[in-house]
């Protein structure tokens, strides 16, 4: 069973009718989230980030958002949605919800100009972090972006040991947790 995050709603995962979506290049895994042998595997790992998110929060932003696969699962529970990656597949409004304002834009993660500060109150990132050559850069560039940052552990719980939310952040990316990014008490903002 997962663990839900102090004061979390949760956000069950809702994969798109099969053949809705279009891969964004031909390295997405969009196949593999229908397949009757694997594809539980990769909706549950969404499901586990998606528990990690807080109760609190209107606007989200997806890094790395793919094919758009949590695009509507995301769009019912926020009311602004905006989508980044290097490449957007076609398609990807009809997946919105209607009382949900969405945006679309072409991001590289190690700029940091090219997106408004303090615009959102939840990060998203599944399956991205892995391939990007310097975390620590792409995550200061991000930091801006959200109203307040506390990185969650896979278990759920923050990260806040003593040597400040900075050092928490990188500490948490050097081992290998698993990373949502949202508001919570940050002791540096």
């Amino acid at each position: 069973m997962p663990t839900h995050s102090k004061g979390a709603t949760r956000v069950r995962f809702e994969p798109p009718p099969p053949g809705t979506l279009q891969p964004n290049n031909e390295n997405d895994p969009l196949p593999f989230y229908y397949q009757p042998w694997v594809g539980w595997l990769y909706r549950w790992r969404l499901q586990m980030g998606l528990d990690l998110l807080p109760a609190k929060g209107q606007r989200v932003l997806e890094v790395g958002v793919g094919s758009g696969v949590l695009g509507g699962t995301l769009t019912r529970r926020y009311s602004f949605y905006a989508r980044t990656d290097l490449e957007l597949a076609p398609g990807l409004e009809q997946l919105m919800a209607e009382q949900c304002s969405a945006n679309f834009q072409v991001v590289d993660l190690l700029r940091g100009d090219d997106l408004p500060t303090e615009a959102f109150d939840v990060i998203v990132c599944f399956s991205v972090l892995e391939h990007i050559r310097d975390l620590a850069r792409a995550a200061r560039q991000r930091r801006h972006v959200c109203v307040r940052v506390t990185v969650r552990r896979g278990d759920g719980t923050p990260n806040q040991k003593p040597g400040g939310a900075s050092q928490n952040r990188e500490r948490a990316v050097r081992a290998g947790y698993p990373l949502a990014m949202h508001p919570s008490a940050d002791p540096e903002r």
